[in-house]
């Protein structure tokens, strides 16, 4: 008698389903994840969803109605299975006779990431590129479970989608002695909103706008700390923020680049550079709601109270940015910054007026920003063959403005190849770009590319 193509993987038990094991937020866990196609001859075609935990080799199953799991803010009816093994999640084939005979079909297989588990109830996250998709599955009655996709969209978040533009000053005509003043150190990160609500899971949100299906970029998988954070202050708490990061080695801050790469990459790939280089970390710098009331236009004396409460209330994910407010203080804040020596910045400084809700910013080493409107290729000074790698770009003050001119100079060479081999990623792109001065044509004077900004221009 032929032996049965599941023997090796493990016949399963119909009578078995094993209760899910116990996952909490500041312990989670990375399982297995498939979805496979089933054209049973006895139960028809269906869909079976399977998470598989690598300590048990358990392959947990459940049949849902279609390959593509729910959109955000879906649900479908998920009906219990009979435990599976982890080798089976990889089968596709004909089962000739028995349990489940039919043809089985690998639709889905990736790494999850198990945030929350207990017997009736489980929080998972498929990491799929930038994005990353929340599902929960809930029991309802006996095998009858529900599958939510509870991934925040732009809609349900309702947070500001702007930043406010500050205006910016020489930094040798701060005025130290300005008691009305408080000095702070300008991080040079990417700008988030981290919104922190009673007993919910604490989020880290980019405002910019985006072409995902949430309409909305998320941070909160990224920031560690962040993942089974929850706020424990009545009503609801909205803060704008930068993140950045420390060298793990040096502890000056990385740069934007660096910083980028964190940010606009996988959750997982994310993880394994913070690894490497240094943790993202978050500086409150601004409350936009307090207690479930719009804060914004306080005066930032008042500020600065709500401010030091959220950063004393939760340091495992916020802290202030390095602050002066006597003139001995001041003056030795610029001087640091000024010299490269500060930690969290090389930049310059925020100035805030304690009676002013708006800040001033203060550059020590000042930079334009410019739109990438097209690619040029580099060529041999010799013989004017083309090279394998972009010569620079060229540029505009606006998005649909007139081309200014080039910048040629301050790239890596790995980001030239690719420039020239993936011209759309980096058209339409904002740069930032160091020139000895702006001409009356708009146009920059030898102008050097220093890094890509974080909070403008496309992803």
């Amino acid at each position: 008698m032929p032996r049965h193509p599941l023997a090796a993987m493990g016949l399963p038990d119909r009578s078995r389903f094993t209760e899910l094991p116990a996952v909490d937020e500041k312990n989670t866990k990375t399982w297995h994840y498939a979805v496979q196609e089933h054209d049973a001859h006895r139960a028809g075609k269906h869909y079976d969803l399977r998470l598989g935990d690598p300590a048990t080799r358990v392959a947990h199953s459940w049949a849902v109605p279609k390959a593509v799991l729910p959109a955000p803010g879906e649900r479908v009816l998920a009906v219990r299975q009979p435990d599976h093994t982890i080798p089976y999640m990889d089968f596709s084939g004909v089962l000739p006779s028995g349990y489940g005979a039919g043809v089985v079909r690998k639709k889905e297989r990736s790494p999850v990431e198990v945030v929350y588990s207990k017997p009736d109830k489980m929080k998972f996250v498929v990491h799929k590129g930038k994005e990353s998709d929340e599902y929960v599955l809930l029991n309802t009655k006996d095998k009858s479970w529900l599958l939510m996709n509870t991934t925040p969209t732009k809609e349900r978040v309702g947070l500001p989608s702007s930043k406010p533009a500050y205006k910016e000053m020489d930094p040798s005509k701060i005025d130290i002695e300005n008691a009305s003043q408080i000095l702070q150190a300008k991080i040079d990160g990417a700008h988030v909103l981290v919104d922190i609500n009673p007993h919910k899971q604490t989020r880290v949100y980019s405002y910019r706008p985006t072409e995902r299906k949430t309409g909305i970029i998320e941070h909160t998988y990224r920031v560690p700390g962040v993942l089974g954070h929850r706020g424990d202050l009545g009503g609801r708490n909205a803060v704008r923020a930068e993140v950045y990061a420390k060298d793990k080695n040096t502890g000056r801050a990385l740069t934007a680049n660096e910083i980028g790469a964190m940010l606009n990459s996988s959750v997982p790939l994310s993880r394994e550079k913070q690894r490497a280089l240094g943790n993202l970390t978050m500086a409150a710098i601004d409350p936009v709601i307090s207690r479930g009331r719009d804060v914004s236009g306080l005066p930032y004396e008042r500020k600065r109270a709500i401010l030091e409460e959220l950063a004393s209330k939760y340091p495992s994910i916020l802290h202030l940015p390095a602050s002066a407010s006597t003139k001995e203080e001041k003056a030795r804040l610029i001087e640091e910054i000024k010299s490269g020596r500060h930690p969290q910045t090389k930049e310059g400084l925020v100035v805030w007026d304690k009676n002013s809700p708006i800040p001033t910013k203060a550059k020590f080493r000042p930079d334009f920003d410019v739109v990438v409107r097209s690619i040029f290729p580099a060529f041999r000074a010799k013989d004017k063959s083309a090279l394998d790698r972009a010569g620079g770009f060229r540029y505009s003050s606006t998005a649909d403005g007139p081309v200014l001119g080039r910048v040629g100079t301050g790239f890596r060479h790995d980001v030239l190849k690719d420039m020239l081999a993936n011209p759309s990623k980096y058209e339409g792109r904002v740069a930032k770009v160091r020139s000895l001065e702006r001409l009356r044509s708009g146009a920059l004077r030898a102008p050097s590319f220093s890094a890509w900004h974080l909070d403008k221009g496309k992803e």
